[in-house]
């Protein structure tokens, strides 16, 4: 592709942008309070949780050099918007184990898998249910906070020298 259809794709995309916002505002302005807007926030959490894990694992499950990573550490957090809750957390300088940490176990931070997990584990069970027992979609998020609970930062970056990426992060993103 030539550079000139790019900058014609990043403006259309451009001018695309406020109109989705403001589809968006009309649809959460227009839709009943009850279960209606409670299954528009529920895909709104899906879609941030596949974005999240996308992210992870494309940028994160990759070896790179030393000053490498902290560009490239560095600009994920500045997309995340996330950079001074990192330094306000760890002070420190950026580290690939701490980011792991950071937006895959934290708890407390908006941004991480497993608070995001829990944030969708909560809106699901607002929805009626006509028994008692977990549903598939339940078993499934507790599934993978379970997991994510069991395994620490270190072990996802365990791999072979000659190996282009970290195995363990890949297989759990």
């Amino acid at each position: 592709k030539s550079i000139g259809s790019n900058i014609v794709l990043a403006s259309e995309l451009e001018k695309m942008l406020p109109m989705l916002l403001a589809y968006k505002s009309l649809v959460r302005e227009s839709i009943y309070k009850e279960q209606g807007l409670l299954i528009f926030e529920i895909g709104h959490e899906i879609e941030s949780v596949i974005l999240h894990i996308s992210l992870i694992r494309s940028i994160l499950s990759h070896k790179m050099t030393k000053s490498a990573e902290y560009e490239v550490l560095e600009a994920l957090l500045h997309s995340l918007e996330s950079i001074n809750a990192y330094r306000i957390r760890y002070q420190s300088s950026l580290n690939l184990e701490n980011i792991l940490e950071f937006l895959i176990f934290n708890k407390q931070f908006p941004k991480s898998l497993t608070y995001l997990l829990n944030l969708l584990l909560l809106e699901f069970k607002k929805l009626p249910k006509s028994s008692k027992r977990l549903l598939p979609y339940e078993e499934l998020l507790i599934f993978a906070k379970e997991l994510i609970k069991s395994l620490d930062p270190a072990s996802l970056l365990v791999s072979n020298d000659d190996d282009a990426i970290f195995n363990q992060l890949d297989m759990l993103m």
